[in-house]
């Protein structure tokens, strides 16, 4: 009989495959997912023989070592090192190829020159109440304005000063203003590197390496660590709905699944929002949490008959008046045969019909420079994302943490981590808040 502890995970996205890693040479673990495949964001899917990705695109080493032995040991001949992620954005009318920040300069120059001087002289202030006054404080009124506030507008369908600090982090963190030359003497100031971006992609130094597949989606990397996770003995279940829990005291000791299959064990990691887990132990919710505004993501799935006219791996449109918000091209980043494919990220906060759409973001694709005007579109594919993330509201921030404390009293031998508990976001946090996490308990 084994003396190995049971421990379940659930969630497979980074967070809980990175926990199945820790955790699965001393003991028993599964990893549970509502989905039939693990990955989360980060799996892969194909649609007329092409691959495309849900989210996550490119990954980079966490300079950890500990950590990158347990996330890139898996990295071998299939894969691209990216010496540099080659990023723009479209802003203003203008693609710019060589940054993905945005461009302040394509405002109208009264407008540019008076942000300028506001953004030099303005001092960042501490401990911030709303995004507006963080903004206000970091670039000054006129770009917080003329800028952020249209820019931002288009991505989260929310007022400034509803939207919780550094929810700018997502679009843009700096901008770019000025020339290269004098950027690059203000950017040794540290207070003027949080604001401002280095004119080129090429000047962004690390020795952290960056990889994508070859030849197929970055769903190879949470395929390869899978194998490696059941090659050690760990166990999956997809496809996995928890029905109830069974909770003794302050330790939750077991859940039923929605196939009524019992998973007993001693201690849990959750990776998902705490409020499914404390919904299927029947603990009351505090009155004070609220649901989220989710954004409903479509992801536009295009392959053309002609190259791409710009060699980027991503851009950013920035333009308020546009539905795209991040175009992928695969065909720059690896070999496809003859057609050319790319996904186009939209952030929609209103109905409007898949064909309506299609042929706004065909036309698009044309005026941000990234298609011939006679260019065929050979195939097309679309994929709707209703709970693609939550719109970073103050009143989000609040009742995550509420939700988050709650969970944490009643739970002893639960560890939540992830983004589900709306304490990380961007991918490399995550990885390493899980990792301190996990390791600590």
């Amino acid at each position: 009989m084994s003396d190995k502890k049971k421990i379940v995970v659930v969630g497979s996205g980074i967070s809980g495959i990175l926990a199945g890693l820790m955790l699965v040479e001393k003991n028993d673990v599964t990893i549970i997912d509502r989905e039939k495949t693990p990955g989360g964001l980060l799996r892969s899917y194909s649609a007329h023989g092409f691959d495309y990705d849900y989210g996550t695109h490119f990954i980079m080493e966490t300079l950890d070592p500990e950590i990158d032995a347990l996330l890139f040991d898996v990295i071998d001949d299939n894969w691209k090192e990216l010496p540099f992620l080659k990023a723009g954005h479209y802003f203003g009318g203008v693609l710019n190829s060589e940054c993905p920040h945005i461009d302040a300069r394509n405002l109208p120059h009264n407008i540019y020159e008076k942000g300028v001087v506001e953004l030099l002289q303005t001092k960042i202030k501490d401990n911030c109440t709303n995004l507006k006054e963080q903004l206000d404080f970091t670039f000054g009124q006129t770009l917080t304005e003329e800028l952020f506030k249209p820019v931002l507008k288009k991505f989260y369908n929310a007022n400034l000063d509803d939207l919780a600090t550094g929810s700018h982090g997502l679009i843009s963190s700096r901008i770019i203003i000025l020339n290269a030359e004098i950027t690059n003497f203000l950017k040794k100031n540290e207070t003027m590197d949080g604001k401002i971006s280095y004119h080129s992609y090429k000047q962004r130094h690390s020795s952290a390496r960056s990889f994508y597949p070859k030849k197929t989606g970055i769903g190879l990397w949470v395929n390869s660590l899978m194998k490696k996770f059941t090659s050690a003995g760990g166990t999956f279940i997809g496809g996995a709905t928890i029905k109830t829990a069974q909770v003794s005291g302050k330790k939750l000791t077991g859940i039923t699944l929605s196939d009524e299959t019992d998973i007993l064990f001693d201690s849990a990691v959750c990776t998902i929002s705490p409020f499914f887990l404390m919904n299927a132990c029947g603990v009351t919710i505090p009155p004070s949490v609220k649901p989220p505004k989710m954004i409903r993501t479509v992801l536009l799935n295009l392959a053309y008959d002609k190259p791409f006219l710009t060699n980027l791996y991503f851009l950013n449109c920035f333009e308020p008046g546009f539905y795209t918000f991040r175009v992928t091209l695969y065909s720059n980043l690896r070999t496809t045969g003859k057609h050319n494919h790319l996904t186009v990220e939209c952030l929609l906060h209103e109905e409007i019909e898949n064909a309506h759409l299609l042929n706004k973001v065909k036309n698009e694709l044309q005026s941000i420079g990234v298609i011939e005007s006679d260019s065929k579109c050979v195939s097309s594919s679309i994929q709707v994302l209703d709970n693609g993330f939550p719109t970073p509201l103050l009143s989000l921030k609040q009742s995550s943490q509420t939700l988050l404390d709650e969970a944490r009293s009643q739970f002893s031998n639960v560890i939540f981590c992830g983004k589900g508990t709306g304490e990380t976001f961007f991918l490399q946090e995550v990885i390493r808040s899980t990792y301190e996490m996990v390791k600590a308990s």
